[in-house]
């Protein structure tokens, strides 16, 4: 699973909100680098379009769910 997270960056210290690479590694390897020290980042530029494709599923879901929930009200009534 994809969270967001709060943590401190390796690299400065600085306090950062973002994804963990290793979360993303596992789902998506290719919007993860390697660099020379063997540390991970993120692309995130590609996580736009994941993230545009989960948003028009979750709407679909929500419209058929609106429906079924239309449906049972009518059933009821």
């Amino acid at each position: 699973m994809i969270d967001g997270k709060s943590y401190t960056t390796k690299k400065d210290g600085r306090q950062t909100i973002g994804v963990l690479a290793q979360d993303i590694q596992k789902v998506f390897p290719e919007l993860v680098t390697i660099d020379d020290n063997d540390m991970l980042a993120v692309n995130y530029q590609g996580l736009v379009p994941v993230l545009i494709n989960a948003l028009k599923e979750q709407d679909e879901k929500v419209k058929e769910q609106e429906e079924r929930l239309a449906r049972l009200e009518a059933i009821i009534n």
